[in-house]
């Protein structure tokens, strides 16, 4: 069986692909000076400058301020993961959840928050709503099998990450993510398969090293 360390890509560079792909590109021309200088401003001001730091704060004042917006914890959750503080985005992305439970892109990347926090269990329950929401959405699919695996669930992973690959079709990320499930299933000239299609569409060294390692594990399992 392969180490599941050696397989590794993790979601959490979705996540950060995700939060940098987020952009809020507000203007101050023509407002008021009473708006130019509110709260909100400020942090989409600092946002848009690269300035996280200010920008996290002023999400905060804002966040205690009015605490029925529901953008602002999100916005402030991005904020927070963009410095590394897991922990905080978990707390916001779930109280954003809170607010409006019925929007599926935000259970599916606080199940991204608890994947990083290593939280499997509330990772898969976040995942799962997102696709009672969204049946068939092929992120938090591959986020639920993500944390299906991390739980063991072997055989329930497959299952959700195969979903995941026919929803994303050449998706590399997802098609490397069923090869680890297979891998660790001990399906390894299954898993060959994917991680060679994985290597097609993108060549990062993370794949080719997990296609070497899946190759290694089928010739050992050859009589």
């Amino acid at each position: 069986m392969l180490l599941r360390a050696a397989f590794r890509v993790g979601l959490v560079a979705y996540a950060v692909a995700f939060a940098a792909g987020m952009a809020w590109t507000w203007s101050t021309h023509g407002r008021p000076p009473a708006l130019r200088d509110s709260p909100l401003t400020l942090a989409d001001e600092a946002y848009a400058r690269g300035d996280v730091e200010r920008a996290a704060r002023e999400y905060r004042m804002v966040s205690s301020i009015d605490v029925s917006n529901y953008d602002t914890p999100k916005k402030l959750a991005e904020m927070l993961s963009r410095m590394g503080d897991a922990s905080g985005e978990v707390d916001q992305f779930r109280r954003a959840t809170e607010l409006w439970p019925r929007d599926p892109a935000t259970h599916r990347r606080l199940g991204l928050a608890y994947l990083k926090t290593r939280r499997f269990e509330e990772a898969r329950a976040s995942f799962e709503r997102a696709l009672r929401l969204v049946p068939g959405d092929g992120e938090a699919l591959q986020g639920l099998g993500e944390a299906l695996l991390e739980l063991e669930r072997y055989d329930e992973a497959l299952r959700a990450m195969g979903d995941a690959v026919r929803a994303l079709p050449g998706n590399a990320v997802a098609l490397n993510s069923l090869g680890v499930a297979l891998a660790l299933a001990g399906r390894d000239e299954e898993a060959v398969a994917r991680f060679e299609e994985a290597v097609r569409l993108d060549p990062q060294p993370a794949y080719v090293q997990n296609l070497a390692r899946a190759r290694a594990a089928s010739r050992e399992a050859k009589p």
